[in-house]
């Protein structure tokens, strides 16, 4: 039979406890700390608290609390997220097991109050795969207490997918953007942000930069754009937004000095 003890958190705000010669900086105070301290919850070692924080309550310098950390963290005993302000203690369910079913189904305020990150979802999955190994009723009141707390794993991978493919496309489209740049007269290149704005707007569907580079080629050999040392020349935004790549024939209209 398992023998194990109740410590109440106030134990750490006692003021006799308090006046007691505090411990320096090393891993067994703060793996004791961070099981029982008054940042814990209903949740078996995962809580929200930041390193700062945590050293502060503890009266360590940061450096001294981190070098302990580093310590427990290496024996595989706690984990943090510290931009996320989130830590879990893999073990610590099984010194703290909940003690019945509704015990577990108390744990979906403090599971939902807690931040997002990966930890967290790794933490989902400790307590799921311990529960499991209880009786029944015990992993069904997980079912119900956390029945939508994670997003579903095949969302999360089709989002990232298609995060991917957003930016792999974005990519190609800055890609195409460059070859018409160079591909345009040298001496009108200018407004280069305004032109790839343009771009964005108006290119839609394959062959799009083959379309543009063939209509550059064949409108550069015409009168307008040669004349008077291509003084005509649109500049490239003014060209892409009036959609010149669809002229069969250069529009006679002189371009002058507008822009």
């Amino acid at each position: 039979m398992a023998r194990y003890r109740k410590v109440h958190v106030k134990m750490w705000g006692d003021e006799k406890f308090t006046a007691l010669t505090p411990p320096a900086p090393n891993a067994q105070t703060l793996w004791i700390y961070l099981m029982t301290g008054p940042h814990t919850n209903a949740l078996p070692g995962l809580f929200s608290a930041g390193e700062a924080a945590l050293a502060e309550a503890l009266g360590w310098p940061l450096k001294g609390f981190r070098e302990a950390f580093r310590e427990v963290f290496g024996k595989g005993m706690a984990r943090a997220d510290w931009k996320a302000r989130l830590v879990f203690l893999p073990r610590a369910m099984v010194y703290n097991p909940p003690e019945s079913p509704n015990v577990v189904k108390a744990w979906r305020s403090a599971f939902d109050e807690l931040p997002e990150c990966s930890l967290k979802r790794e933490a989902f999955q400790t307590f799921k795969a311990f529960l499991e190994g209880l009786p029944k009723a015990f992993g069904e009141a997980f079912g119900e207490a956390l029945p939508k707390a994670l997003p579903n794993q095949e969302q999360e991978q089709e989002q990232e997918q298609e995060q991917e493919k957003t930016l792999s496309r974005s990519a190609e489209r800055a890609g195409e953007f460059e070859a018409f740049w160079q591909a345009y007269p040298g001496h009108r290149r200018k407004e280069k942000a305004e032109a790839r704005k343009a771009w964005g707007q108006v290119v839609a569907g394959n062959g799009f930069l083959a379309r543009v580079l063939e209509a550059l080629a064949r409108q550069k050999q015409d009168s307008d754009w040669t004349r008077d040392e291509g003084r005509y020349v649109p500049y490239p935004a003014k060209w892409l937004r009036r959609k010149r790549w669809e002229d069969d024939v250069p529009v006679e209209e002189p371009y002058g000095f507008e822009r």
